[in-house]
């Protein structure tokens, strides 16, 4: 009887994904083993002899793109199996497919919370098939015809979002005063939350229910009454550490957990007296994943079909800074904050560290930091960066050396730093290698004070409020921090300052008011003056008046003395900063390139009204620059991602190489329309725009004028026209003055 011949050995995963054009990937297969991991902890097999859940994950420009699971292996790709890995995924928000390998082929799988069995791959791509070498590269650049199908970046981020909003809404009114203050809600349900990512990532187990709430059944009913929400919370304080979220008197020791039990539990009960137990029935649900009974949650998805063991901590904190707005509205409408989307930030950390010359010992400032996107970042960056250079992964002592040592954060708002606060202990625990016992991931002091700092606040003129807090722009900030940071990073506010109207007031006390912006504008002229003057640019600093009363260039400025000479400054902000070609904005702008050497300025101003950014209408940028004075022939790079409507759609952009330009900053002086006309041109439209702007340029009349003559007197016009100014054709200028006026058009309408 012949012996059967073994199957042949699959050809290696590289191989195989090179066929559809994927050459770098990022493997999933094995327990952690290198720093690229670190953004994927969650989906790493934790024991030797367990199955992987994936294969690889590839991504383009940081971004996840394209999971992997090899179905020529050992590996789970039954259809039940992959219906629960794409609901999986789906908690992660990336803009990314599922790919399953097959010997000869790519299945193609959508990710998505309502994922089932009996869903049939939206494509198949054959190995041997011409085209398979360029769909990777339709993924890249938002070309596959299925994209419309993303969920894209934010869609986490919204639902919980809305379920958070939902809970507020009901104990705190939009309009008018609710019986609970709005921290306390924002509290409670944070507390809740960082409970449930606890319960996810199995760092507290049902075995321990009891000691952490003997009233309690099971671990998601820890809050589901004030008694149990008294034990809970009391636990928690003594268990990590008291100063995130506060809801009680923090002066009773962290250890003293039946003082701080008792204080929680009056504090829970006036609550329930105050509001029924209706608000437990919300924390509960958080815990539970259960719709709340009656109007609060209807939802297309609940907490139920959230996974915090899978949700990025990213996410979170971009949840957190919308969630701290809802709790402060006057201080976000006046400030101008929005939540900054996890693919720009992350792209800006990616890049400042990138120029940075020690990374892993580099100190970090976020001087507006919200609820901590960009700290949460730059800390898991740091312990990266760390474990490269040590070349082992770092221990519980140094990630939350690394912590306080390194990271620091300033910020006007209280629920904004409460926030952070959480996020940056969550990332904490995420990143460390032993999470079990809880117990064993105390930290050592509060973070407040230390790690975060907040500075100013509601400011008063008599009895009137100011619009405007100068927080960490104001004298009372330590100038011990000068000098201090080797990358100043984050997204300060934009919206220029504009006093309260109020039609009842006389003449003469809206005047006064009026002052008030007038006086914090007077602080920021001051502030610009005070650099420009240490940098020796003594007529510029005679002269220099911030602009519009806009609060975004004083951060530049401050960033400047924050930051170490020679360091690095990332900062999102409005494109106006270039965008104005004459007037106080220009010579603001002139005194920028003066005073620091830009290196990258990337335009987002064709991104705006897309999913990019959303909510965002104003042009907008991300600066990059080394805390130096220039050079006379010091050139940055420019570039201007273009709007592309099926990647956009997704929260995705692209940079391409030939899409930054090199540019000269004295030509940017020169020609102060340079970069409006590279922002909807090219090289050909700044060629017209010289012709047109030069002295001897021909008139219009008289252009038509020669068009109306002989042939004889046309031709010698256009000689005449050539011999004193060497232009381009004729037939670019009246497309690309058009274009060149849409881009002037667009930036000063954000004036």
């Amino acid at each position: 009887m012949p012996t059967s011949l073994p199957l042949a050995a699959p050809r290696p995963l590289a191989e195989r994904l090179a066929g559809y054009g994927c050459t770098d990937y990022i493997r999933l297969d094995e327990k952690l083993s290198s720093p690229p991991q670190l953004d994927y902890l969650d989906l790493l097999p934790s024991r030797a002899n367990q199955t992987p859940k994936l294969a690889a994950v590839a991504e383009h420009q940081g971004t996840a793109i394209l999971y992997v699971v090899d179905a020529c292996v050992d590996s789970k790709s039954d259809p039940a199996s992959m219906a629960a890995l794409r609901r999986l995924l789906a908690n992660r928000s990336d803009p990314a497919w599922l790919g399953v390998v097959q010997a000869g082929s790519l299945e193609i799988f959508p990710i998505g919370f309502h994922a089932s069995a009996e869903t049939l791959p939206i494509k198949t791509i054959e190995e041997r098939n011409p085209t398979a070498p360029f769909f990777f590269q339709n993924l890249v650049h938002g070309t596959f015809e299925e994209n419309q199908r993303l969920r894209g970046t934010d869609y986490v981020y919204q639902k919980i979002f809305d379920l958070l909003t939902q809970t507020t809404n009901e104990f705190v009114p939009k309009e008018g005063k609710g019986r609970l203050d709005a921290l306390e809600v924002l509290s409670m349900a944070g507390r809740a939350l960082f409970f449930r990512f606890l319960i996810d990532r199995r760092i507290v187990l049902e075995s321990e229910v009891h000691e952490i709430c003997p009233a309690a059944d099971e671990l998601k009913d820890a809050f589901s009454t004030a008694e149990n929400a008294a034990h809970t919370s009391a636990w928690l304080d003594g268990t990590f550490n008291g100063d995130f979220l506060p809801l009680i008197d923090e002066s009773i020791p962290a250890t003293d957990r039946g003082a701080r039990k008792k204080e929680y539990r009056h504090f829970y009960k006036r609550t329930e007296h105050l509001v029924g137990r209706r608000i437990f029935s919300h924390l509960h649900a958080i815990l539970r994943g259960w719709h709340v009974v009656g109007s609060a949650f209807q939802t297309e998805i609940d907490w139920g079909d959230l996974d915090f063991a899978h949700i990025p901590v990213g996410v979170l904190s971009q949840v957190y800074e919308s969630f701290s707005h809802r709790t402060e509205p006057r201080t976000a409408r006046d400030t101008s904050v929005h939540y900054t989307p996890r693919i720009i930030a992350n792209l800006m950390v990616e890049e400042a560290f990138a120029a940075v010359t020690d990374p892993a010992a580099a100190k970090v400032l976020d001087s507006s930091c919200g609820a901590g996107i960009f700290l949460v970042l730059a800390f898991r960056r740091l312990v990266r960066d760390r474990w490269l250079r040590d070349g082992h992964r770092p221990n519980t002592a140094v990630i939350q050396n690394i912590l306080y040592q390194q990271v620091r954060g300033f910020d006007i708002s209280e629920s904004a730093l409460r926030l952070a606060a959480l996020a940056l202990y969550i990332t904490a625990i995420e990143l460390n290698a032993s999470p079990r016992p809880p117990q064993a991931l105390k930290f050592p002091r509060n973070l407040r004070g230390e790690v975060l700092h907040r500075f100013g606040g509601v400011e008063t003129v008599g009895r009137k409020p100011v619009a405007f807090s100068l927080g960490s722009l104001a004298a009372t900030v330590s100038r011990d921090f000068d000098k201090t940071f080797d990358v100043v990073i984050g997204n300060p506010p934009w919206t220029r300052l504009r006093d309260e109207k109020d039609e009842g007031e006389a003449v003469a006390e809206e005047q006064s008011r009026k002052s008030s912006t007038d006086e914090l504008n007077r602080e920021f002229t001051a502030i610009g003056r005070r650099v420009l003057a240490a940098r020796g640019l003594n007529d510029l600093a005679k002269h220099y008046q911030n602009p519009d009363k806009n609060p975004d260039l004083p951060f530049l400025w401050r960033a400047m003395e924050w930051a170490k000479d020679g360091v690095v400054i990332a900062l999102a902000m409005p494109a106006r900063v270039f965008g104005r070609t004459t007037g106080k904005g220009f010579e603001a702008w002139r005194a920028i390139l003066h005073s620091v050497e830009l290196t990258g300025l990337v335009n987002g101003a064709d991104l705006r009204w897309s999913s990019v950014w959303k909510d965002v209408k104003m042009p907008f940028c991300m600066l990059f620059a080394r805390n130096a004075k220039p050079g006379p022939e010091h050139r940055f790079y420019f570039a201007s991602p273009i709007n592309e409507p099926d990647m956009n759609g997704s929260g995705r952009f692209r940079i391409d190489y030939d899409v930054a330009q090199p540019i000269d900053t004295a030509r940017v002086e020169k020609q102060p329309w340079l970069l409006k006309t590279l922002t909807l041109g090219t090289w050909l439209d700044v060629e017209v725009m010289e012709a047109l702007l030069a002295p001897s340029c021909l008139k219009l009349g008289g252009f038509w004028e020669a068009w109306t003559k002989p042939e004889r007197k046309r031709a010698r016009v256009i000689t005449d026209r050539r011999s004193s100014h060497k232009s381009p054709p004729s037939s670019w200028a009246s497309c690309s003055t058009s274009r060149s006026w849409r881009a002037s058009s667009q930036f000063n309408s954000t004036s």
